[in-house]
């Protein structure tokens, strides 16, 4: 796997790599021949670098995967957004668009990476600004229920390379084969890295039960605020479909779960916030009795993934050491939260549904 260690970069407030600031968005453009850029904005993403571009011809989102070097796997994101631009949706999502070449990916060199670039036109909305607003949750909701209804008619494109599995902890990252282990070795507190391990041992209990018995199909697998658009109170649009892949259905939904409903702003608020996005998921997607009690146990898992995919970014020197804490502390917090409230969670979920 060669060498792990951390790599010395600079790094912005959030953790995350801030060496784009020496990329000229423009320069990215070249390949697509779309005009002269006349304005170039910065967007957000903790795991790729995006800006959006105005040229004569239109706006445009230029995107720099800088998440994974690997093509096929970029190649199954791309494969998947042609089929649903495809199908009648209420929003739209990101259509790539083909460069001068006619491939929808351009290769730069990112100092000794390969990194690869897509560009597409600009979907208009906002990001939702805040989930105490039911009527926004629900829209939410619903949106992520048609499009998992999309996502059940596609497939899996022939020869291209799709993640692991939410259960496949071990998988997660590959420079994290042994989360167990790779825990333990960091240094932070003692009684933070035990009290995640216990967790992981919580988390994989139902692991083989949960896959060999609940519904699997594409999911999104992260829908949350900074990847939902809104425009005249509806979703105008879902975008970032980097981590789309085969998996249980009910994850799609334990996912926005996380991001809507379990955060420190909410606090007291989170059960009608759960019932709020159950309801419009619902009016899609009906959860089987089994997805719905299994809630819980993919919030863990979900967690997990979510330490592990940090503490690989950290790994590979794209993320702080104190990023990785921070995600540790937010998924024991998580944990402690279940332990309160599974039955009323799985009630309020059925409730919605």
């Amino acid at each position: 796997m060669g060498d792990i260690r951390p790599r010395p970069n600079r790094l912005n407030h959030t953790g995350e790599m801030n060496s784009i600031e020496i990329i000229d968005p423009r320069s990215l453009l070249r390949p697509w021949d779309l005009g002269t850029p006349t304005g170039v904005e910065r967007l957000g993403g903790s795991n790729n670098a995006s800006w959006r571009v105005t040229a004569a011809s239109g706006a445009y989102v230029i995107r720099l995967y800088r998440n994974t070097g690997n093509l096929s796997h970029i190649e199954f994101e791309h494969a998947l957004l042609t089929q649903l631009i495809r199908l009648p949706l209420s929003f739209k999502v990101p259509a790539p668009l083909p460069s001068q070449s006619g491939r929808t990916l351009e290769r730069i060199e990112e100092g000794r990476d390969v990194r690869w670039v897509a560009v597409s036109r600009v979907i208009e909305g906002e990001h939702p600004r805040d989930w105490t607003a039911l009527r926004w949750v629900r829209a939410a909701g619903a949106a992520l229920g048609e499009l998992d209804v999309a996502l059940a008619e596609t497939t899996v494109p022939s020869g291209k390379v799709h993640l692991p599995t939410y259960g496949d902890l071990d998988r997660i990252h590959a420079v994290v084969p042994d989360p167990e282990a790779a825990v333990a070795d960091l240094p932070v507190e003692e009684s933070l890295t035990r009290s995640f391990i216990q967790f992981l041992g919580r988390a994989r209990v139902n692991v083989a039960e949960m896959y060999g018995t609940l519904p699997h199909q594409i999911i999104h697998s992260d829908v949350d605020g900074s990847n939902l658009l809104f425009l005249g109170g509806r979703v105008s649009g879902i975008l970032d479909f980097e981590f789309a892949s085969p998996d249980l259905r009910a994850m799609d939904f334990a996912i926005a779960v996380v991001q809507t409903a379990v955060s420190p702003q909410l606090q007291g608020l989170e059960l009608d916030v759960v019932r709020a996005l159950a309801g419009g998921y619902g009016t899609a997607v009906r959860l089987t009795p089994s997805e719905i009690e299994a809630i819980p146990d993919l919030l863990r898992l979900r967690g997990a993934v979510s330490v592990i995919h940090r503490l690989g970014r950290w790994k590979a020197g794209l993320s702080r050491l104190d990023a990785v804490e921070s995600r540790i502390k937010h998924t024991i917090a998580l944990d402690h939260w279940l332990e309160t409230n599974r039955d009323a969670l799985v009630s309020a979920v059925a409730a919605g549904s």
